[in-house]
Protein backbone atom coordinates (compact mmCIF):
# COMPACT_ATOMS: atom_id res chain seq x y z
CA UNK A 1 0.00 0.00 0.00
CA UNK A 2 1.58 3.30 -1.09
CA UNK A 3 0.67 6.97 -1.45
CA UNK A 4 0.00 7.91 -5.06
CA UNK A 5 -0.27 11.05 -7.17
CA UNK A 6 -2.82 11.19 -10.00
CA UNK A 7 -2.08 13.71 -12.75
CA UNK A 8 -4.75 15.30 -14.94
CA UNK A 9 -4.38 16.21 -18.59
CA UNK A 10 -3.18 19.67 -19.55
CA UNK A 11 -5.78 22.25 -18.50
CA UNK A 12 -4.33 25.09 -20.59
CA UNK A 13 -5.42 25.31 -24.22
CA UNK A 14 -3.09 26.78 -26.84
CA UNK A 15 -0.23 26.89 -24.35
CA UNK A 16 2.34 27.19 -27.14
CA UNK A 17 0.45 30.10 -28.79
CA UNK A 18 0.56 28.34 -32.15
CA UNK A 19 -3.08 28.87 -33.10
CA UNK A 20 -4.05 31.66 -35.49
CA UNK A 21 -7.58 32.67 -36.42
CA UNK A 22 -9.37 33.14 -39.71
CA UNK A 23 -9.10 36.25 -41.88
CA UNK A 24 -11.20 39.15 -40.52
CA UNK A 25 -10.73 41.69 -43.33
CA UNK A 26 -13.19 41.80 -46.25
CA UNK A 27 -11.52 42.36 -49.66
CA UNK A 28 -8.11 42.72 -48.04
CA UNK A 29 -6.51 41.51 -51.27
CA UNK A 30 -8.25 44.31 -53.25
CA UNK A 31 -9.79 41.96 -55.79
CA UNK A 32 -12.53 44.55 -56.41
CA UNK A 33 -13.16 48.28 -55.91
CA UNK A 34 -15.37 47.64 -52.91
CA UNK A 35 -15.47 47.32 -49.10
CA UNK A 36 -13.20 50.35 -48.60
CA UNK A 37 -14.29 53.94 -47.87
CA UNK A 38 -12.42 56.88 -49.43
CA UNK A 39 -11.62 60.15 -47.64
CA UNK A 40 -10.07 62.82 -49.92
CA UNK A 41 -8.69 59.97 -52.03
CA UNK A 42 -9.57 57.51 -54.78
CA UNK A 43 -8.43 53.94 -55.20
CA UNK A 44 -8.51 51.65 -58.20
CA UNK A 45 -7.56 48.00 -58.75
CA UNK A 46 -7.84 48.03 -62.55
CA UNK A 47 -4.24 48.87 -63.48
CA UNK A 48 -2.72 46.86 -60.62
CA UNK A 49 -4.87 43.79 -59.95
CA UNK A 50 -5.04 42.77 -56.28
CA UNK A 51 -3.44 46.06 -55.28
CA UNK A 52 -4.99 49.35 -54.19
CA UNK A 53 -3.59 52.29 -56.16
CA UNK A 54 -4.51 55.33 -54.04
CA UNK A 55 -4.46 58.88 -55.39
CA UNK A 56 -4.97 61.82 -53.05
CA UNK A 57 -7.21 64.76 -53.85
CA UNK A 58 -5.82 66.77 -50.92
CA UNK A 59 -3.51 66.47 -47.94
CA UNK A 60 -4.04 63.42 -45.71
CA UNK A 61 -6.13 61.39 -48.09
CA UNK A 62 -6.77 57.81 -47.06
CA UNK A 63 -8.99 54.74 -47.43
CA UNK A 64 -10.30 52.47 -44.66
CA UNK A 65 -12.38 49.32 -44.46
CA UNK A 66 -16.09 50.17 -44.54
CA UNK A 67 -17.18 47.63 -41.94
CA UNK A 68 -15.48 47.49 -38.55
CA UNK A 69 -13.30 44.44 -37.97
CA UNK A 70 -14.82 42.53 -35.01
CA UNK A 71 -12.53 42.09 -32.01
CA UNK A 72 -12.82 40.75 -28.47
CA UNK A 73 -11.57 43.02 -25.71
CA UNK A 74 -8.40 41.58 -24.19
CA UNK A 75 -7.57 39.37 -27.18
CA UNK A 76 -4.46 39.81 -29.33
CA UNK A 77 -4.53 40.44 -33.10
CA UNK A 78 -1.94 40.36 -35.87
CA UNK A 79 -2.06 43.02 -38.60
CA UNK A 80 -0.15 42.73 -41.88
CA UNK A 81 -0.15 45.19 -44.81
CA UNK A 82 2.03 45.18 -47.93
CA UNK A 83 3.29 48.52 -49.24
CA UNK A 84 4.39 48.27 -52.87
CA UNK A 85 5.82 51.76 -53.37
CA UNK A 86 5.10 55.24 -54.68
CA UNK A 87 4.07 55.92 -58.27
CA UNK A 88 4.12 59.68 -57.79
CA UNK A 89 5.14 61.92 -54.89
CA UNK A 90 5.59 65.63 -54.23
CA UNK A 91 7.18 65.97 -50.82
CA UNK A 92 8.42 62.45 -50.25
CA UNK A 93 6.43 62.21 -47.02
CA UNK A 94 6.13 58.61 -45.85
CA UNK A 95 2.73 56.88 -46.07
CA UNK A 96 1.17 55.61 -42.85
CA UNK A 97 -0.92 52.67 -41.64
CA UNK A 98 -3.27 53.65 -38.80
CA UNK A 99 -5.42 51.32 -36.72
CA UNK A 100 -8.18 52.78 -34.57
CA UNK A 101 -11.74 52.34 -33.31
CA UNK A 102 -13.45 55.26 -35.06
CA UNK A 103 -13.50 54.25 -38.72
CA UNK A 104 -10.50 56.02 -40.19
CA UNK A 105 -8.24 58.82 -39.02
CA UNK A 106 -8.08 58.05 -35.31
CA UNK A 107 -5.18 56.72 -33.32
CA UNK A 108 -6.65 54.80 -30.39
CA UNK A 109 -4.32 51.90 -31.05
CA UNK A 110 -1.57 53.66 -32.99
CA UNK A 111 0.09 53.93 -36.37
CA UNK A 112 3.00 52.54 -38.34
CA UNK A 113 5.03 54.70 -40.73
CA UNK A 114 6.47 53.15 -43.88
CA UNK A 115 10.23 53.45 -43.44
CA UNK A 116 11.64 51.78 -46.55
CA UNK A 117 12.65 53.95 -49.49
CA UNK A 118 12.17 50.96 -51.79
CA UNK A 119 8.98 49.13 -52.63
CA UNK A 120 7.70 45.88 -51.13
CA UNK A 121 7.77 46.64 -47.42
CA UNK A 122 5.70 44.45 -45.10
CA UNK A 123 4.10 46.46 -42.30
CA UNK A 124 3.48 43.98 -39.47
CA UNK A 125 2.45 44.49 -35.85
CA UNK A 126 0.31 43.05 -33.04
CA UNK A 127 -2.05 44.77 -30.62
CA UNK A 128 -4.42 43.91 -27.78
CA UNK A 129 -8.03 44.98 -28.38
CA UNK A 130 -9.65 47.47 -26.01
CA UNK A 131 -12.82 47.81 -28.13
CA UNK A 132 -15.18 45.43 -29.92
CA UNK A 133 -14.30 46.67 -33.44
CA UNK A 134 -11.53 48.55 -35.18
CA UNK A 135 -10.52 49.87 -38.62
CA UNK A 136 -7.34 49.87 -40.69
CA UNK A 137 -6.59 53.11 -42.58
CA UNK A 138 -4.01 53.55 -45.37
CA UNK A 139 -2.78 57.17 -45.34
CA UNK A 140 -0.93 59.34 -47.82
CA UNK A 141 -0.03 62.63 -46.11
CA UNK A 142 0.66 64.71 -49.26
CA UNK A 143 -1.67 66.05 -51.96
CA UNK A 144 -1.49 64.22 -55.34
CA UNK A 145 0.77 61.42 -54.07
CA UNK A 146 0.02 57.98 -55.52
CA UNK A 147 0.75 54.95 -53.32
CA UNK A 148 0.18 51.24 -53.94
CA UNK A 149 -0.95 48.88 -51.15
CA UNK A 150 -2.06 45.25 -50.92
CA UNK A 151 -2.85 42.20 -48.79
CA UNK A 152 -4.40 43.83 -45.74
CA UNK A 153 -4.80 41.03 -43.19
CA UNK A 154 -6.08 40.90 -39.60
CA UNK A 155 -6.17 37.63 -37.65
CA UNK A 156 -6.57 36.74 -34.00
CA UNK A 157 -3.53 35.15 -32.38
CA UNK A 158 -3.33 33.44 -29.01
CA UNK A 159 -6.85 32.02 -28.93
CA UNK A 160 -8.26 31.26 -25.46
CA UNK A 161 -5.97 33.81 -23.79
CA UNK A 162 -6.94 37.24 -22.47
CA UNK A 163 -4.38 39.97 -21.92
CA UNK A 164 -3.86 43.28 -20.22
CA UNK A 165 -3.35 46.22 -22.59
CA UNK A 166 0.46 46.20 -22.45
CA UNK A 167 0.96 42.47 -23.00
CA UNK A 168 1.01 40.92 -26.48
CA UNK A 169 0.65 37.50 -28.06
CA UNK A 170 2.51 36.51 -31.21
CA UNK A 171 2.34 33.22 -33.08
CA UNK A 172 4.50 31.00 -30.90
CA UNK A 173 4.90 33.04 -27.71
CA UNK A 174 3.44 35.70 -25.43
CA UNK A 175 5.28 38.85 -24.40
CA UNK A 176 4.74 40.41 -20.97
CA UNK A 177 6.28 43.84 -21.29
CA UNK A 178 5.24 46.95 -19.41
CA UNK A 179 5.83 49.38 -16.60
CA UNK A 180 2.22 49.18 -15.42
CA UNK A 181 1.13 47.95 -12.00
CA UNK A 182 -0.87 44.92 -13.14
CA UNK A 183 -0.01 43.35 -16.49
CA UNK A 184 -0.85 39.74 -17.27
CA UNK A 185 -1.93 36.94 -19.58
CA UNK A 186 -4.74 34.67 -18.35
CA UNK A 187 -7.13 31.82 -19.07
CA UNK A 188 -10.44 31.94 -17.27
CA UNK A 189 -12.01 29.22 -15.15
CA UNK A 190 -9.50 26.40 -15.58
CA UNK A 191 -8.57 26.04 -11.87
CA UNK A 192 -10.48 24.81 -8.81
CA UNK A 193 -9.84 26.72 -5.60
CA UNK A 194 -7.83 24.66 -3.09
CA UNK A 195 -6.59 22.04 -5.53
CA UNK A 196 -2.91 21.45 -6.28
CA UNK A 197 -1.39 22.20 -9.70
CA UNK A 198 1.92 21.87 -11.48
CA UNK A 199 2.69 24.76 -13.82
CA UNK A 200 5.37 24.30 -16.47
CA UNK A 201 6.59 27.00 -18.86
CA UNK A 202 9.49 28.02 -21.09
CA UNK A 203 11.15 31.45 -21.00
CA UNK A 204 12.56 32.42 -24.40
CA UNK A 205 14.29 35.53 -23.10
CA UNK A 206 14.70 36.69 -19.56
CA UNK A 207 16.91 39.71 -19.87
CA UNK A 208 14.63 42.03 -17.91
CA UNK A 209 12.28 41.54 -14.98
CA UNK A 210 10.50 38.79 -13.05
CA UNK A 211 7.09 37.10 -13.45
CA UNK A 212 4.71 35.69 -10.84
CA UNK A 213 1.63 33.48 -10.66
CA UNK A 214 0.13 36.02 -8.30
CA UNK A 215 -3.55 35.92 -7.46
CA UNK A 216 -4.19 32.60 -9.21
CA UNK A 217 -1.76 30.37 -7.31
CA UNK A 218 -0.30 32.72 -4.72
CA UNK A 219 3.30 32.37 -5.91
CA UNK A 220 5.04 35.70 -5.45
CA UNK A 221 7.73 35.04 -8.06
CA UNK A 222 8.73 32.36 -10.55
CA UNK A 223 12.03 31.66 -12.28
CA UNK A 224 12.19 34.08 -15.21
CA UNK A 225 15.52 33.18 -16.79
CA UNK A 226 15.84 31.45 -20.16
CA UNK A 227 14.87 27.78 -20.02
CA UNK A 228 12.02 25.45 -19.01
CA UNK A 229 10.83 25.63 -15.39
CA UNK A 230 8.02 24.32 -13.20
CA UNK A 231 6.33 25.18 -9.92
CA UNK A 232 3.72 23.43 -7.74
CA UNK A 233 1.09 25.41 -5.81
CA UNK A 234 -2.52 25.40 -4.61
CA UNK A 235 -5.11 27.46 -6.50
CA UNK A 236 -6.53 30.58 -4.86
CA UNK A 237 -8.82 31.53 -7.77
CA UNK A 238 -10.44 29.79 -10.73
CA UNK A 239 -8.62 31.96 -13.28
CA UNK A 240 -5.01 31.20 -14.22
CA UNK A 241 -2.73 34.25 -14.40
CA UNK A 242 0.88 34.88 -15.28
CA UNK A 243 1.65 38.41 -14.18
CA UNK A 244 4.56 40.85 -14.04
CA UNK A 245 6.22 41.22 -10.65
CA UNK A 246 8.74 43.86 -11.73
CA UNK A 247 9.21 45.96 -14.85
CA UNK A 248 9.81 43.31 -17.47
CA UNK A 249 10.25 42.35 -21.10
CA UNK A 250 9.84 38.58 -21.20
CA UNK A 251 8.76 36.14 -23.92
CA UNK A 252 7.09 32.99 -22.60
CA UNK A 253 5.69 29.85 -24.28
CA UNK A 254 4.85 26.14 -23.75
CA UNK A 255 2.66 26.88 -20.73
CA UNK A 256 0.93 23.86 -19.19
CA UNK A 257 -1.14 23.43 -16.03
CA UNK A 258 -1.74 19.93 -14.63
CA UNK A 259 -3.83 19.11 -11.57
CA UNK A 260 -2.16 16.85 -8.99
CA UNK A 261 -4.40 14.67 -6.81
CA UNK A 262 -2.79 13.06 -3.76
CA UNK A 263 -4.48 9.78 -2.84
CA UNK A 264 -3.49 7.38 -0.07
CA UNK A 265 -3.99 3.68 0.53
CA UNK A 266 -4.09 2.81 -3.17
CA UNK A 267 -3.09 -0.83 -3.70
CA UNK A 268 -0.40 -1.56 -6.28
CA UNK A 269 0.96 -4.92 -7.42
CA UNK A 270 4.75 -4.97 -7.51
CA UNK A 271 5.89 -7.43 -10.19
CA UNK A 272 9.62 -6.84 -9.70
CA UNK A 273 11.99 -8.52 -10.22
CA UNK A 274 9.95 -10.63 -12.67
Amino acid sequence: IEDMQILSGDLVSNGDFSQIGSELVTNGNFSTNSSWSKIRANYDVTTNPNKATITNSSVNGYIYNQVGIPTVIGRSYSVKVNYYGTLSTISGAAPIVKYDNVGGGGSVYGRRIVTSAAADELIEFNFTATTTAFWVSLFSPTNADIHVWGNVSVKEVGQDWNLSADSSIFQGFANVSSTGTYQYILQSGILTVGKKYKVEYTILNGSTGVLKLGTSLGVSSIISTVGTHSVIANALTTDFYIERLTVCDINITNISVIEITDDTNLPRIDYSPY
